[in-house]
């Protein structure tokens, strides 16, 4: 089938970017969600979306879907909530894979080509609905109630409603002409989940560079909600305004009718989202306070080999599996921030632990460089090693390997960066050295100024 691109409305373009944002969560060995037809909805417009420009390589997405996913499924385990309303469905698939509930009755409302697209890749997958699915063409910005009602949807039944990932494409006039619609239809005992930005993501020096490349796609951020709390009470609606990581906790409170294998598996997956959002959000909070922590460093004279010592004490439950070896002299000064060389060598070793096969060493050496008035730290593992052509970029925002995406090892792509701003905040430089080859493994080294030692 020749590809045809999807229609250049933010709410047709984007649906790509989410479908290769799923399909790279799907190839995880531990992935939140199963969608097997993600890959091939999502195109190679989809794909090159999330590895060159999604900026966190679609974990964001990834980990909505997963969230949604589950608010669909607790809404329809009411005995009265048989229907749900996908709005702008996009190439969505939860019709599909999902385990739905007896008497689920599906709508999917998105632009008619969008529609078209998805149907001839699921119809030539041989893919079956788990439950009564109907697709609807409809343009949200124009009259869509009848068609809907139409489908066969009743508003006199409760239902659960979804827009999720594009209402800060639209203007602020549709945003209150959609809910006001929605809310008109959905009787007492109905659910209704979407996500939206407030107006400071718009300015914030934090996002400026992403809504900046989303204007430059032609799919500028425009909608926000400061308020949603209060713009929904005020329509009648019993509100919980959610936190990235916190929904997956509020969810688990929920859960305790559900089976014990349900729930552990539920539980699973909550940990594994919550931790990765843990480290992406602490890693951002280090790389914006990073201007201010260079200025104020305190700098003092460290006793090179006390430190090491102290930090590898820290992975004292790793080694029961594993040896760190240390080669550092005695009596090696280096000039520095105390704290923040414990951070640097911290991140260093973690992750020569958990990108390093189970009982292979780790080594952390140092030598003085006495020309330069440099000392050079060393951390060296016996892992899979890191290509050439990917040394330099490693150290850049949001940049990890393609074969760690699809690993069980978390990472953001952020702590390599932040220790290079660290070490050269500190007036030392790091890099990497590594022949690409699995066994041979990896060598982090970096320099710091040595310290004269008091006469």
């Amino acid at each position: 089938m020749e590809e045809q691109p999807l229609p250049g409305q933010p709410l047709g373009l984007t649906a790509r970017w989410t479908a290769g944002a799923r399909a790279k969560e799907n190839l995880r060995e531990n992935h939140l969600f199963h969608d097997p037809w993600a890959a091939t909805l999502a195109g190679k417009e989809g794909e090159e979306w999330v590895e060159h420009r999604s900026g966190d390589n679609g974990n964001a997405i990834a980990l909505r879907t997963r969230f949604f996913d589950d608010f669909l499924l607790h809404a329809t385990s009411h005995p009265t909530v048989h229907q749900v309303v996908l709005m702008a469905s996009g190439l969505d698939t939860r019709a599909f894979r999902l385990i739905w509930p007896a008497q689920t009755r599906l709508f999917e409302l998105d632009h008619p080509q969008v529609l078209k697209e998805k149907e001839q890749v699921l119809t030539a997958a041989q893919a079956q609905p788990t439950c009564e699915r109907h697709t609807i063409a409809a343009d949200l910005t124009a009259p869509w109630r009848e068609p809907l009602l139409q489908a066969g949807f009743d508003p006199l039944h409760p239902s659960v409603w979804l827009l999720e990932g594009f209402l800060f494409y639209l203007p602020q006039e549709t945003i209150t002409r959609l809910l006001d619609e929605i809310t008109n239809l959905a009787t007492p005992g109905s659910w209704l989940g979407f996500d939206i930005i407030n107006k400071a993501m718009l300015t914030s020096a934090w996002t400026r560079q992403w809504v900046e490349s989303l204007s430059r796609a032609g799919t500028p951020w425009i909608g926000t909600m400061d308020d949603p709390e209060a713009d929904l009470s005020a329509r009648g609606w019993q509100t919980t305004l959610t936190q990235p990581g916190e929904g997956y906790l509020e969810l688990l409170r929920v859960m305790e009718d559900a089976s014990s294998d349900l729930r552990r598996s539920f539980l699973d997956k909550a940990c594994r989202a919550c931790d990765e959002l843990v480290l992406l959000q602490a890693n951002i909070m280090d790389t914006s306070r990073l201007g201010v922590d260079a200025a104020t460093l305190h700098f003092t004279s460290i006793a090179l080999r006390d430190l090491c010592t102290a930090v590898i004490d820290l992975f004292e439950p790793w080694q029961q599996q594993r040896t760190i070896e240390i080669d550092v002299a005695p009596d090696m000064l280096v000039w520095a921030d105390e704290l923040r060389l414990k951070q640097v060598l911290h991140y260093l070793l973690a992750n020569a632990l958990r990108y390093s096969p189970p009982h292979t060493p780790i080594r952390v050496a140092a030598t003085a460089e006495q020309e330069a008035g440099m000392a050079r730290v060393r951390v060296s593992d016996r892992g899979l090693g890191i290509p050439a052509d990917k040394q330099e970029a490693i150290f850049e925002k949001f940049v990890r390997l393609d074969r760690d995406l699809y690993s069980t090892v978390r990472g953001s792509g952020l702590g390599l960066f932040i220790t290079r701003q660290l070490v050269e905040a500190m007036g030392g430089t790091i890099k990497v050295e590594s022949s690409g080859i699995a066994g041979d493994g990896s060598t982090f080294s970096f320099t710091l100024p040595l310290a004269q030692r008091a006469a």
